[in-house]
């Protein structure tokens, strides 16, 4: 009887052990999962108004139209506002999951395509930079900055890394 008792408790024991191996297990797994999720992945994931404080001071509220893999398209009152996700100072309203993964194509479309996509249109715009902007057309898009001609041979050469938003000049 009381080897029953003893071999009772080492199998609850042994129970408890491996209940608690299995616990710290899922534990690392979720944090590496989270590890590996992408900002731009959980814009994507958001169904309602984000609000983006911005490297300039400014702060973005709209719904997300578009997103790539360092960028993102938000529909505000104003218009539309192109995002680059290194100017993203803080988001609000950002879920706590993410989006699927985008397919392969859409996943390679990068800042430097979408501001040369608005050059080939010819699309007048506002690039704000964290002090001032610069106003004018996108004329050419290098590896990591653009140039934007301001009218009258007056180009303005900006590193993606200075950009904090483009928005359709009104």
């Amino acid at each position: 009887m009381r080897w029953d008792d003893l071999f009772d408790d080492l199998a609850g024991q042994a129970g408890h052990q491996e209940h608690l191996e299995r616990e710290t297990e899922v534990a690392d797994r979720v944090r590496r999962e989270h590890a590996t999720v992408a900002l731009f992945d959980r814009l994507r994931a958001a169904g309602g108004p984000v609000r983006l404080s911005l490297a300039d001071g400014s702060v973005a509220v709209g719904t997300l139209a578009d997103a790539g893999r360092d960028w993102c398209l938000l529909r505000t009152v104003e218009g539309q506002l192109l995002v680059p996700v290194h100017a993203v100072l803080a988001a609000h309203g950002v879920p706590g999951w993410s989006a699927a993964p985008q397919g392969e194509v859409a996943a390679r479309r990068s800042l430097g395509m979408v501001l040369r996509a608005l050059a080939q249109a010819q699309t007048p715009v506002v690039v704000r930079l964290p002090v001032g902007a610069v106003v004018g057309q996108i004329v050419r898009v290098g590896a990591d900055h653009v140039d934007v001609d301001g009218g009258a041979g007056d180009v303005s050469t900006v590193p993606f890394s200075g950009v904090v938003a483009v928005q359709e000049r009104g």
